[in-house]
């Protein structure tokens, strides 16, 4: 207590808070200050309270914060320990190289690491020296170890023999888990099996093939040889047919003689479109073999065509038209001249077969950008819908068509294909049938820039 002017006592107290230092002067006379006596000490009693139970908190938040991470790292080694074991139980061996060349065992070991590495108090190991395959691959994983590279590198599959004279198989792993550089060596027992089964049948598969394809071969050497000896016969039928017409035959000898010589070229017809679908299944058309300068001009050989099979037409009562665009001038397509009126000539055929009496057949010609698209349509009743997906097979017959090989839409197939076009079928909107050729032009082949 300490005595100031006019004869007043104070006592002066210095504590600090967080707001800083406090004086706090209180008037000591008894009979004028005790009740502010009695409140500053209740104050400082509060004060002395809340700054307790404030450390209290504090001190509760670290020993929480204290108790759960050593509870977690406690499940971080439960963790470490459950990954070893399902390592070794996948028959993995993790091994962790040290800056001086060596590996040590990480985890658990797979029981086959006993086989190769006895002695189990063998602290550091060095695989490459049991397994030889080893010495190159680590050389490779040192650069990934190295450069601290993200990605995996494998070692591929390697066999192993062990005391016993049992046969292992293994394949290896470098990569890089932070600053640690692991090998993982994994035993591949039933990877192994399966991928060696895996051979054994493509193996099996392409014995299978190759005896299926000597079988066709034979066949069609077989097939060859007969077609070859019914053109021969047929040749003399044919020449017998013409020294007859030379005879002095009866109308009715005459006509039957005209029966005779159609059924004749029919027929010839007929083996030329076997011997032409077979050749074509195995010969190998190379584009390097189609000649530019020899590119035929689509429109041309559709004319051809047309004039050719139109006294047929007009015969059977049947109308032939051909439509195209006259300002169009480039017209040469990636095909061969032959081959191309053949296929004109098979589509246009099958439209008059099953074309009605005073209908009319419209062969049209129309460029699609690098392409020019020729379609073929009648006015019959259609292709039924449940054999459209067959029609360009090999020896399919539509229906009450008896007599033909069924080999005409699969010739013109496989033609197109091999000259990158595309063929197919549509049903006319007027009711008939519609079918499609695709073929490139030369101008927008790679025939174009080369030439």
């Amino acid at each position: 207590m300490h005595k100031i002017e006019d004869k007043f006592c104070t006592d002066i107290h210095l504590f600090s808070k967080a707001e800083g230092d406090w004086i706090l002067l209180l008037n000591s006379n008894p009979e004028e200050s005790q009740q502010s006596i009695q409140q500053a000490v209740n104050n400082l009693s509060l004060f002395r309270y809340r700054q307790f139970k404030h450390l209290t908190q504090i001190f509760e938040y670290l020993f929480a914060e204290i108790e759960r991470s050593l509870d977690l790292l406690e499940g971080n080694a439960m963790s470490e320990s459950i990954l070893g074991e399902l390592l070794a139980t996948l028959n993995i061996l993790v091994l962790e190289r040290s800056n001086d060349g060596l590996f040590t065992a990480v985890g658990v070991e797979p029981n086959w690491f006993q086989h190769f590495f006895p002695d189990p108090k063998e602290a550091y190991v060095q695989p490459q020296a049991r397994f030889l395959f080893l010495e190159n691959f680590i050389v490779d994983a040192e650069q990934i170890w190295q450069n601290k590279d993200s990605k995996l590198l494998k070692s591929g599959l390697w066999t192993e023999t062990d005391a016993a004279e049992n046969e292992w198989q293994f394949e290896a792993s470098a990569v890089n888990v932070g600053d640690r550089h692991l090998l993982l060596i994994e035993l591949l027992e039933v990877a192994y099996q399966e991928k060696q089964s895996l051979i054994q049948t493509a193996r099996e598969t392409k014995l299978i093939y190759e005896n299926l394809v000597k079988e066709a071969q034979k066949k069609e050497i077989l097939l060859h040889c007969i077609l070859h000896d019914l053109s021969g016969q047929l040749t003399a039928i044919n020449c017998c047919l013409a020294l007859l017409a030379n005879e002095n035959l009866s109308p009715k000898g005459k006509e039957r003689l005209a029966i005779g010589e159609r059924q004749v070229i029919k027929q010839g017809n007929l083996i030329r479109e076997i011997l032409d679908a077979f050749s074509a299944d195995i010969e190998t058309f190379q584009a390097e073999a189609f000649d530019p300068d020899t590119a035929p001009d689509i429109v041309q050989s559709a004319r051809e065509v047309v004039d050719a099979l139109l006294p047929t037409f007009v015969m059977n009562r049947v109308r032939l038209q051909l439509n195209f665009d006259l300002t169009q001038i480039d017209w040469q397509v990636v095909a061969e001249k032959s081959r191309l009126e053949r296929i004109f000539a098979n589509l246009i055929e099958n439209a008059l077969r099953y074309s009605p009496a005073d209908s009319t057949v419209t062969v049209d010609l129309k460029t699609d950008e690098n392409y020019i698209v020729a379609t073929v349509e009648d006015q019959g009743s259609g292709v039924p819908p449940a054999i459209v997906g067959n029609l360009f097979k090999k020896f399919f017959q539509g229906q009450n068509n008896p007599g033909k090989a069924g080999l005409g839409l699969y010739f013109c197939r496989i033609t197109i294909e091999r000259w990158g076009g595309s063929i197919g079928y549509l049903p006319s909107p007027q009711g008939g049938a519609q079918f499609w050729l695709r073929l490139p032009k030369l101008s927008a082949s790679r025939w174009a820039a080369l030439s």
